[in-house]
């Protein structure tokens, strides 16, 4: 079976002409920090569901094809994020493969992350040659019942004992999940093999300050392979965005 390694972008312009003029067109809906050396794209999904009402995705998105459609739409908008981001940086169309483990395939020389969640998607590049770790993540503010979750499964012991006294603890919460999924994609396409919510933890949050550190927990082993990172974060409009790039 022949595999289409057209850019979904180009796919795209084939099926609704000229609407590569106006998935970026807008304003970007999240205020994220900007880095020198790197390309941010954004895309809110209502926007991409309106300019392709009636447009079955199946086939756009092959590798969510039997998904339901919104999670069709955060697939293909990450990818279109990504792609948007590529040409930009590199002044070529690229597609963006996948690897076995699901994670994002990026042509020789460029670095990057992409995320989603319910409402849009946002990708960002660099080259190898300025970064080396390279993550970002969006999640909407945790509701009381998530924010006990990630508490419980996703924070060490002593960032339990932090939140407990955080001002707005389900913030703090969203932060810390969120900084930890930036983390994981900036250090596991360098380092490979597993690592858990519970082997890092963000030190106590300086107020005023939109930046976190991230450490490796009191565990001999993540201690000994895994680096400690600085990023910065924004909240804004009920979402939390997370960016590591070091």
């Amino acid at each position: 079976m022949l595999i289409d390694d057209t850019p979904v972008s180009l796919r795209l312009e084939r099926l609704r002409p000229g609407i590569g003029r106006q998935l970026f067109a807008g304003p970007q809906p999240v205020a994220v920090p900007a880095w020198p050396g790197t390309v941010l794209r954004q895309l809110p999904l209502r926007l991409l569901d309106t300019l392709l009402d009636g447009l079955a995705l199946a086939g756009v998105v092959p590798a969510c094809a039997q998904a339901i459609r919104p999670r069709q739409l955060a697939h293909l908008a990450g990818r279109l994020c990504a792609e948007a981001a590529l040409y930009a940086l590199t002044g070529r169309y690229h597609s963006v493969g996948r690897q076995p483990d699901g994670a994002p395939c990026w042509p020789a020389g460029v670095l990057g992350s992409i995320t989603h969640d319910v409402h849009g998607a946002l990708a960002l590049l660099a080259y190898r040659s300025d970064y080396r770790w390279l993550g970002i993540d969006v999640e909407p503010l945790l509701d009381e019942a998530s924010c006990e979750a990630v508490r419980h499964a996703c924070l060490t012991p002593r960032e339990r004992r932090w939140l407990a006294a955080a001002r707005r603890p389900a913030a703090e919460a969203t932060l810390r999940f969120s900084a930890k999924e930036a983390y994981y994609k900036a250090v596991h396409p360098v380092l490979g093999g597993p690592m858990g919510f519970l082997d890092v933890e963000l030190a106590p949050l300086e107020p005023g300050r939109q930046t976190f550190r991230v450490e490796p927990a009191a565990n001999p082993v993540a201690r000994d392979c895994l680096p400690v990172l600085e990023g910065r974060f924004v909240e804004e409009s009920g979402r939390v965005v997370a960016v590591i790039a070091v």
